[in-house]
């Protein structure tokens, strides 16, 4: 639940698989299964304790829930981040500014834009960033999506290049 509080990206995607229009995911992540166990055991070993002390700080779109033993000298049990702040998240676009269709892949989906258009993507942690191809020519590029960026690909006597440029798209 915590990773849906400010990611309006994972939610959807979320939700995506609730109707069908998605496969859930094959691959989870290893460590996020131990971390879930820990919480699970810190749960049941401590939050269940009358003397526990909760307190939920808000800053933002994101929260802090702190934990403590309650008394004269306050004993920290748990400080946790709670949902990803959209302050965290990586926005970025790409424009295609080539007469052909661009092919690309995001962390393993593939997208295409239409020539002459710009697409922005919002994402909750930065992916891998992959273009395929421009029409018929082969494209190999391959970036560590950063916020802010715009990849603008471009073709110039049959040569295509991307650009990666920190603010506003060119015209």
């Amino acid at each position: 639940m915590s990773g849906f509080l400010s990611c309006v990206h994972l939610t959807a995607l979320d939700l995506a698989v609730a109707h069908g229009a998605r496969d859930k995911p094959a691959w989870i992540d290893p460590v996020l299964l131990v971390l879930k166990e820990r919480g699970l055991e810190h749960e049941r070993m401590n939050l269940l304790d009358p003397f526990l002390e909760l307190t939920l700080v808000r800053r933002g779109r994101g929260a802090v829930a702190v934990a403590r033993v309650a008394g004269k000298e306050p004993k920290y049990v748990v400080v946790q981040m709670v949902g990803r702040p959209q302050a965290l998240s990586t926005d970025f676009e790409i424009a295609n500014r080539t007469s052909e269709k661009v092919r690309y892949s995001l962390s393993g989906t593939v997208h295409t834009i239409d020539p002459g258009r710009s697409v922005r993507h919002t994402v909750c942690e930065p992916k891998m960033l992959a273009f395929l191809s421009a029409g018929s020519v082969a494209i190999s590029g391959q970036y560590a999506a950063e916020n802010g960026k715009v990849y603008m690909v471009s073709q110039k006597a049959g040569a295509v290049t991307i650009e990666a440029k920190v603010g506003e798209k060119e015209e």
